[in-house]
This record gives structure tokens, C-alpha cells and sequence, in this order.
């Protein structure tokens, strides 16, 4: 259990110094705002905007008791403008209930796959819409993975 945890420590400090070397030489962002979530103006006349998370979601994949690799996705959920203020007040409950099913989806193999197997990837996005929609109703209309990376050890 000592070297998962020493592991686990070492993988997320590592992608944790990569995205702070990327934000700090402009990456396409403004380091501006850290820790605060994004959102975006309306792209359509049915005033759809985005709410965006700041940071990472960080999901260790275990095998038979060892961190075999690191799954980092980049979520950000599609919605009306007018509840876009709404969801900011419900992050840390929205960002725990994405963790939670980040995690079962890693246990039951989703995260270690192949990802770009059309199947896994809509079971990904669909269970990341129902447990944003046990929070915040209805009002989602999709959640995007934005960025998906896995680091093998």
C-alpha cells in the first residue's frame, strides 16, 4: 500500500509540475484565475454556453494492486447561460460526483482501454452526464472530455 500511495504521489507531482511548466509559458491560457472555473459565452442563438474546469480531473488505474497508469481528462459541461452561475456554487459537489464515477469507470476498465473505441468513450460521457445530472437536473446538456492523456509507468 506504501508504494501505490509513493507512486501515486510521484505520478501526480510529475503531471502536476508539466501543467504548471505549460500554463506558466502561456499554453494557450492565461494563468490568471487558478482555481476558478471557466465559462464561455453563448456559441449558438439558443444561448448554450460552457462551464469549464479549472484544473484536471487525476484518476489513478490499479491493476492487481498497483498504479499501472495515470488517466488526466479535461471536462467541461455544456449548458444554458442563465445556469452557468447556478453550477459555480455547486463545484466541489459536481467535482466529487465526477471523481466518483471517474473512479468506477477505472475499476471496471473504461480508463485503461482504448479510449478511442467508440463505445467506451459514449459510456464515458454518458455516465459523466448522469452524475452531473443528479446534481444539477437537467440543465446539462453534454459533457465534453476536452482532453484525455494516460501516463503509463
Amino acid at each position: 500500500m506504501s508504494k501505490i500511495i509513493s507512486l501515486l504521489i510521484v505520478v501526480v507531482a510529475v503531471v502536476g509540475a508539466g501543467f504548471a511548466a505549460m500554463t506558466m509559458r502561456g499554453g494557450g491560457k492565461s494563468a490568471s484565475g487558478a482555481g476558478e472555473v471557466e465559462h464561455a459565452v453563448a456559441h449558438t442563438e439558443e444561448e448554450l454556453g460552457y462551464f469549464a474546469f479549472q484544473r484536471p480531473f487525476l484518476v489513478p488505474i490499479v491493476e492487481d494492486r498497483t498504479v499501472r497508469a495515470l488517466a488526466v481528462l479535461r471536462l467541461t459541461l455544456e449548458m444554458p447561460n442563465t445556469e452557468i452561475e447556478y453550477v459555480r456554487t455547486k463545484e466541489p459537489r459536481l467535482r466529487d460526483a465526477m471523481m466518483r464515477t471517474l473512479f468506477a469507470l477505472a475499476n471496471e476498465g473504461y480508463l485503461g482501454g482504448d479510449i478511442t473505441d467508440t463505445e467506451t468513450y459514449e459510456e464515458i460521457q454518458g455516465r459523466l452526464l448522469t452524475a452531473s445530472r443528479s446534481l444539477i437536473d437537467e440543465s446539462v446538456e453534454e459533457v465534453l472530455i476536452v482532453d484525455f492523456n494516460r501516463q503509463e509507468n
